[in-house]
């Protein structure tokens, strides 16, 4: 975001507005050193003259205009009220800098730069690598800098290119073993003190960035209500949008000092609090302005994105307005369909830890709005740019940021044990309720022949035996996903028409049943005879339930030895290659041999 140098004639001489921009920058840095209070009351006049919410992003300004906002000693040059102008962005990155180049102010930051993961985003087309001898995780990934600095010589490794985006993981001891690291990156860097000092204009200007995002955000929602239109934020009418996030962007990218300074920034709730009395000012000239985000309207605007739709099922739904910048600034996200400007923000902000664990909740508070939106997306055509429709952009980013976020063990385990996130059952119920909008009736249910919803408490029964209390939950939701599958693609069996013989069919899938036996599989090697004997007798089912759900596995047994003896040849080609994938020792564990043992154990209830 840095503006042309602009020149004009001071006093017969030549003079640039990058020198006056330099000596301004500097002379704020040393008005800190000697009395911080006053200067910082001073530079916060200067920016939100600078980042004025009514202006455009990038607009230039005179000289004096700035002279008057904050006086500037000449030091080899002299000022006139002459009409020499300069880029509001230029000004801003000079004031962050105090008084360098970005450039060199990047390579000051470096020499504090603690950051232990390498976090490098990219997009899709990207070329990276995966280190099977190194990875803990089959999602960890290598830029091409962190592949060539560590020792992966005779390792399993192969060069990909990312088709949905990734991010470095070298450092993650969570994905990848440090004996992968590269030499840049890892646990072992200690750590080196930043001077107070180096941020203190950063810390007045970065407040007021993301406040000028965030009042970006809000008014485009309001236009395009006002228009009627469903243009993305990041589309042609969201060029200020991508101004302000590429230089956020741009800033996060000077080390790992600007970007704790950003997260430790986007989760201060005392920060977000004043920002938003600010903007209220601001906004007070325009009456009803705010008519959306009072914690009524809040509300009542974020249930309309699908919560209560979604989690129809779930506890009841606790929306709670935005504590910080990065909990508004998500949902933002979300309602403009995670547009890939702020994707790659958010991504370049996940290698600070303490970041990414709030994140992550946020992630999970947000995920049925997703899921709504996504499926509201998908009902049109989608209206994407270059080629490209928005519900593959969404999903995309979707899958990038889950894939950064839970891949990592420990992160995961914990939003699965914390009550509040519930991980697996979000995922689930939200999962459930996808697929609930695409079922079809299976015409092997039109007979009764099958009553799968028999199994769903049995599943919990075996649940609460076989795993801990955070995982019973989960298990109805998974029964209630996977339910959908049962009877999948079923097949009539085709023969000539005069046979007058009984026409059957037959369905591979059946996971309901297979569900059921894996976890009573789970509880028998748990426990001992007899305790199995009382578990027996809790999970107790009729003798009428038994005939019904040992139909399915039965029937699949007896046709899968029709195919194998061509009883169905005239169904073709694919219903040999589905027999052959249910019996193939790769699979047989979770298929032939979970169904035989399923009608073994069942017949064990018979004598009950």
């Amino acid at each position: 975001m840095s503006g042309s140098p602009v020149s004009g004639s001071l006093g017969g001489e030549i003079y640039h507005g990058n020198t006056y921009l330099a000596t301004l920058g500097k002379q704020i840095k040393n008005d800190f050193s000697r009395d911080a209070s006053t200067t910082e009351q001073r530079v916060i006049k200067l920016v939100d003259l600078l980042l004025d919410v009514h202006s455009p992003v990038s607009f230039e300004l005179s000289v004096s205009r700035l002279q008057e906002c904050y006086p500037c000693p000449p030091s080899s040059h002299s000022y006139s009220s002459d009409p020499t102008r300069v880029a509001n962005t230029e000004c801003i990155n000079y004031i962050i800098s105090q008084g360098q180049s970005m450039d060199s102010f990047k390579m000051e930051l470096s020499a504090y730069d603690d950051s232990k993961v390498c976090g490098r985003v990219w997009k899709h087309n990207f070329v990276a690598y995966r280190c099977k001898t190194c990875a803990l995780s089959p999602c960890m990934s290598l830029c091409n800098q962190c592949f060539h600095l560590a020792d992966h010589k005779g390792h399993d490794y192969n060069m990909f290119r990312s088709q949905a985006g990734g991010a470095c993981d070298c450092g993650d001891e969570n994905v990848l073993l440090p004996s992968g690291f590269c030499s840049s990156h890892g646990y072992q860097k200690i750590p080196k003190e930043l001077p107070d000092k180096l941020l203190s204009s950063a810390r007045v200007v970065l407040p007021r960035l993301l406040l000028r995002l965030l009042a970006y955000l809000r008014n485009f929602y309001d236009k395009r209500g006002e228009n009627g239109g469903g243009e993305g934020v990041d589309d042609k009418t969201g060029v200020e949008f991508n101004r302000v996030v590429a230089w956020l962007e741009e800033l996060v990218l000077k080390g790992q000092a600007m970007r704790k300074s950003i997260t430790q920034l986007m989760l201060s709730q005392q920060q977000y609090t004043s920002m938003l009395k600010r903007l209220e000012m601001l906004a007070s000239s325009e009456p009803g302005k705010d008519r959306l985000f009072s914690p009524e309207n809040f509300l009542k605007f974020q249930k309309s994105l699908g919560y209560d739709v979604v989690l129809k099922e779930g506890p009841p739904l606790k929306v709670i307005p935005p504590r910080n910048f990065i909990e508004e600034i998500f949902f933002w996200a979300v309602v403009y369909e995670l547009p890939e400007p702020l994707t790659t923000f958010f991504l370049n902000l996940l290698p600070d830890q303490d970041f990414k664990t709030e994140f992550a909740r946020v992630f999970l508070r947000h995920y049925p709005s997703m899921t709504y939106t996504l499926l509201r997306s998908g009902s049109g055509d989608g209206g994407g740019r270059g080629g490209v429709s928005r519900i593959d952009v969404m999903s995309n980013n979707i899958v990038h940021m889950s894939v950064q976020l839970f891949s990592n063990e420990s992160l995961a385990l914990e939003m699965v044990l914390c009550p509040q996130e519930d991980l697996l059952h979000v995922l689930l119920t939200c999962m459930n309720y996808m697929v609930q909008q695409l079922t079809i009736q299976s015409h092997l249910f039109e007979g009764g022949k099958t009553t799968p919803e028999e199994l769903l408490v049995k599943i919990q029964s075996c649940a609460a035996q076989a795993y801990p209390d955070p995982v019973v939950p989960a298990a109805a939701a998974y029964s209630s996903v996977v339910e959908c599958f049962t009877g999948m693609d079923g097949e009539k069996r085709a023969v000539f028409e005069h046979i007058r013989l009984y026409l059957d069919d037959v369905s591979f899938h059946w996971p309901l049943h297979r569900t059921f036996i894996a976890l009573l599989t789970r509880v028998v090697n748990k426990l001992t005879s007899a305790e199995f004997t009382r578990v027996k007798a809790e999970i107790g089912i009729s003798s009428e339930t038994i005939k019904q759900l040992l139909f399915a596995p039965l029937h699949l047994l007896c046709r899968v030895n029709e195919i194998s003896c061509n009883v169905w040849v005239r169904n073709g080609t694919s219903i040999v290659q589905q027999s052959l994938t249910y019996l193939q020792p790769h699979f047989s564990h979770s298929l032939v041999d979970a169904d035989i043992l399923f009608v073994q154990v069942l017949r064990l209830y018979i004598h009950i």
